[in-house]
């Protein structure tokens, strides 16, 4: 077995050598392409068509392409090349779903979408697991800043929207085999296609991973064995109307074990999520279309024998009419999520929202709207938003905009039997941004943002009772916020493109923890990269720093700033064959993202893995 793993890490350093090759081969021989202009268009921030460049809000797109190319395992690691999205996990990802954090400019309230769909449940982190299937993807837009006022409660920090791709006419079918160290294997088999109006995909995939080792050699017990599917089928009725059902299932049982020093202690859990979605789209005339959609999702997890199962229902519909100077959307959105591990509790939200893109003048655009929610347990809410953008030139836009949020207290912080508080009140807050877009030539440009967000009634869990470690969860004093983001593209050759980001991010302490959530939050973020694509070859260089993260008291975190560093390849032998490879934390990186010493002692991490790769071939047919 050790010298089969040998010979796999031979293989895919070849592979990796090979690219890195090519890559010099052609930044000493090509010239940079300018002829080749992308503007790409987003969805997200306006709930209508705009071109990234123009769009009043930090917006990364990250392609369906640079997903696979990496071959992300789960959604979490796709994200970790975009500036600003902060991901702490625990370990080597088996177990502590419901506790790995995710976060967008310092907030850990993210709305996670499907195709513009709301899937998040009350009380739970953004639920990634419920979609796997890396290959339908199109691209995953990631909006930075608050954004209720289109979205609703939950999107504070900001929304990670997963767009799926409408196969390709013809019929094609993907199997793929993967394996690498920790004894990770993965198992995948996707077909999709389209006759006439028809149009479908279809797929599967399983996952195992067991034991793996951080960069000090320690052994770290787990064990993960998950499989997920997935189903779409769609028809475009005729010109003006399009009917999609998608239904994702996923289940996951895990062995996992506790923070170094405590690594005997063994935990177990398993998770199930169900999604199944209807949209209709229906183009009423050249002006007037709308957009009516279902849900009826299901998120179960028992972990170290806690429950977590909430069953979500909803239903909402989006009007746009589009004029000459207009770009109005509205709409409602009804939801009801059932959280039967409280007793069936059930919290409904009712909302509607209108706004308003209108480009009043030749180079200056106001975006005004408003939503309105009406929470069965807390009343009636309106979230306003307005933006100004103003065209400098062709090449630079300056925007700047506020919105304001309410955030609706969990059934856990309602309701758990030991840290409820039914008494709590809604967090709300206003945030206002300020950035630029701007192109410096043809085959690059940049991005900066400025944000400053204040929520009042922040709710946290208060220790009453340190003897006992009892606590509860109540509405303490205002949280303050505030950071900058810069990041550039650059097309260096033909074939060889470079980006780089930089965030800054502070969050003010408060009454429960100190600044930047206890150090979690790391005040200076960097995301580096070098991507080279060709038609045999690509190849994808990484790089994440985290800079001064220090924690709750020394300690905290094996090392307060350290660097990541992931390569991968991808060789097209011909049309229908792929092989590929990854390494992953190149330099064997000691670092850990989650710490228990906000409760306990000095040491007691979950630490990363330390080197590791992954190796394996595409077919297709």
């Amino acid at each position: 077995m050790k010298r089969s793993k040998q010979k796999l890490a031979a293989y895919v350093a070849m592979i990796l050598m090979t690219g890195c090759i090519c890559v010099v081969t052609d930044v000493q021989g090509a010239e940079p392409e300018r002829n080749n202009v992308t503007h790409n268009v987003v969805v997200t921030a306006t709930r209508s068509e705009q071109e990234l460049s123009k769009v009043p809000a930090s917006v990364a797109v990250v392609s369906g392409d640079e997903v696979r190319e990496r071959h992300a395992v789960d959604m979490n690691e796709a994200l970790r090349i975009v500036p600003g999205v902060d991901i702490n996990t625990y370990g080597g990802g088996a177990g502590y779903t419901n506790s790995n954090v995710f976060r967008i400019n310092g907030s850990n309230q993210v709305l996670y979408m499907v195709d513009g769909i709301n899937m998040n449940a009350a009380g739970v982190n953004p639920p990634m697991s419920i979609l796997r299937n890396m290959e339908s993807i199109e691209r995953i837009e990631v909006l930075r800043g608050a954004a209720s006022a289109l979205y609703g409660s939950g999107a504070v920090g900001g929304v990670v929207n997963v767009i799926t791709a409408k196969p390709e006419e013809g019929v094609k079918t993907k199997a793929r085999i993967m394996g690498g160290s920790y004894g990770l294997e993965q198992y995948a088999l996707m077909n999709e296609g389209r006759q006439d109006n028809w149009y479908w995909r279809v797929g599967y995939e399983k996952d195992i991973i067991d034991d793996y080792k951080d960069a000090h050699h320690t052994s770290i017990p787990q064990h993960s064995n998950n499989h997920s599917a997935s189903f779409m089928i769609g028809n475009e009725i005729d010109d003006n109307n399009e009917i999609r059902i998608t239904y994702d299932t996923y289940r996951g049982d895990v062995m996992y074990s506790n923070y170094l020093g405590s690594l005997n202690t063994r935990r177990y859990g398993n998770e199930k999520n169900d999604s199944l979605r209807a949209v209709w789209n229906n183009k009423i005339s050249d002006k007037w279309s709308h957009q009516l959609y279902g849900v009826n999702n299901h998120y179960e997890t028992t972990y170290d024998g806690y429950t977590t199962d909430v069953k979500t229902r909803a239903i909402g519909d989006q009007v746009t009419f589009k004029a000459k100077e207009h770009t109005v959307v509205g709409g409602f959105d009804w939801r009801q999520d059932k959280v039967l591990s409280m007793n069936g509790v059930k919290l409904t939200n009712t909302s509607y929202y209108v706004q308003d893109e209108w480009r009043f003048a030749p180079k200056w655009t106001v975006t005004p709207g408003i939503r309105i929610d009406h929470h069965s347990a807390f009343g009636t809410h309106t979230s306003p938003h307005i933006s100004l953008g103003y065209d400098v030139n062709d090449r630079t836009n300056i925007y700047v905009s506020y919105n304001e949020y309410f955030l609706a207290p969990t059934p856990y912080q309602l309701f758990d039997g030991y840290n409820g508080n039914r008494n709590l009140d809604p967090e709300t807050g206003r945030e206002w941004d300020l950035g630029v877009h701007h192109k410096f030539g043809r085959t690059w440009n940049a991005n900066l943002n400025f944000f400053t967000r204040r929520t009042k009634d922040k709710i946290g869990w208060v220790m009453t009772d340190p003897i006992n470690f009892v606590g509860q969860y109540q509405n303490f004093d205002t949280e303050r916020a505030h950071g900058f983001s810069a990041d550039v593209r650059k097309q260096l050759t033909r074939h060889l493109s470079a980006r780089l980001g930089y965030t800054y991010t502070h969050v003010a302490d408060t009454p429960t923890r100190r600044a930047n959530v206890d150090g979690y939050i790391p005040k200076h973020a960097i995301n580096a990269g070098l991507d080279y694509n060709d038609a045999k070859w690509d190849a994808h260089l990484d790089i994440r720093g985290n800079i001064d993260r220090p924690g709750r008291a020394d300690g905290a975190f094996p090392r307060s700033t350290y660097w990541i560093t992931d390569i991968s390849a991808n060789y097209r032998v011909n049309d229908s064959v792929t092989v590929f490879g990854r390494v992953n934390n190149v330099f064997n990186t000691f670092y850990a993202e989650q710490s228990n010493t906000r409760y306990g002692n000095p040491g007691e991490w979950w630490t990363g893995q330390g080197r590791n790769f992954r190796v394996g071939m595409e077919v297709s047919f």
